[in-house]
């Protein structure tokens, strides 16, 4: 396409990465969709985007089950356009919400594949007041070149809990609480959670040394639940097959190449 340039050798040019970035940030949202109309197809899901300086309501808030092939149809259209304006998708979300009804939990998650504009920063960062003192629950999953591999990471991993939830006589859907879904994009996502630092250094090829180091001054909760979710996952005969891999690669029984290679074979 007109995207392609040739670049030699020993050029110094910055690659220019925009369509990546909104490709995986589709694949993220389209494993939302998906992943809800699974285990909750009575959750309602709305979608509503910034292009530029405009917003625009794509969906409007519905169960996801009643027609999830259509969200997804009008998530695999978007295209980037000049600028990161949140606040036009975030007020458009914000007044969905407002005439929803009902007591259940609200959550606005937002997808995107930049920082703000200058000019953009300060009416997203408003817009993001307006919500939470309205009593609504907010994340950011910001996506970059390599993030789509971590959307489809994060995608796997739920449907792995949802089989755990239910073997344990749970309900699939609460994997979508804020004690779920909230806390497994927080852990996951931000750079201030311990599990998350320590994943980022098992990833990045620290040593057997660097990684003890980090071990004796930091307590990582996940490390010592992925070992006993192993135990009962084995005890349980529930198939959970990324926790086996993350297990076997913290147990230094894996490479770390092995989760792409996983990803890939899906």
């Amino acid at each position: 396409g007109s995207s392609w340039a040739k670049i030699d050798d020993n050029d110094k040019k910055t690659i220019y990465t925009w369509e990546s970035r909104i490709n995986a940030l589709k694949e993220a949202a389209i494993g939302f969709v998906v992943s809800t109309a699974g285990s909750s197809p009575d959750s309602k899901i709305g979608i509503s985007i910034f292009k530029g300086k405009k917003g625009e309501l794509v969906n409007k808030l519905e169960k996801v089950g009643s027609n999830p092939t259509e969200m997804i149809k009008n998530i695999a259209k978007m295209t980037a356009a000049a600028g990161t304006y949140p606040a036009e998708g975030l007020d458009i979300a914000k007044e969905q919400l407002e005439n929803s009804g009902g007591t259940n939990s609200k959550y606005v998650i937002l997808f995107s594949d930049g920082d703000p504009s200058d000019e953009a920063k300060k009416p997203a960062e408003t817009s993001i007041e307006e919500l939470k003192t309205e009593g609504y629950y907010i994340y950011t999953v910001g996506l970059g070149v390599t993030d789509s591999t971590r959307a489809l990471f994060l995608t796997e991993s739920m449907n792995d809990i949802k089989e755990l939830i239910d073997a344990l006589g749970g309900k699939k859907k609460s994997i979508l609480s804020f004690a779920g879904f909230g806390d497994i994009l927080m852990t996951c996502t931000s750079k201030n959670s311990r599990n998350f630092s320590f994943g980022y250094l098992i990833g990045s090829g620290a040593t057997n040394e660097e990684v003890n180091k980090y071990l004796e001054t930091t307590t990582v909760e996940g490390m010592y639940t992925l070992k006993s979710i192993h135990k009962l996952v084995r005890r349980k005969k529930v198939k959970m097959p990324i926790i086996n891999l993350i297990h076997d690669i913290i147990e230094g029984k894996k490479d770390k190449e092995e989760m792409l290679k996983f990803l890939i074979n899906k």
